[in-house]
């Protein structure tokens, strides 16, 4: 599950900066291979030092926060406005 997770980070992040700077094939080639590794090496770092759990969490709780609580505060603000 933690892969699935980086990896969805990883390809967002990817994606963002492809847009942004409006990447050739070559260069989002190359952009996926260094943040990859990038990735690859906090991913390793976190899981070393038993901090990947703690990330994860974070993740999670933000996550359900964001669908829960915000989207529904806008969803209301929405509704007074019209």
């Amino acid at each position: 599950m933690e892969l699935v997770i980086a990896g969805v980070l990883i390809s967002s992040l990817v994606e963002y900066l492809k847009r942004k700077f409006r990447t050739s094939r070559k260069g989002t080639f190359a952009l996926i291979a260094v943040i990859a590794i990038l990735g690859a090496s906090a991913f390793k770092a976190l899981a070393f030092y038993g901090l990947w759990e703690a990330f994860f969490g974070i993740l999670v709780i933000a996550g359900a926060f964001y669908a829960f609580i915000i989207k529904n505060v806008e969803a209301v603000l929405t509704e007074k406005e019209n």
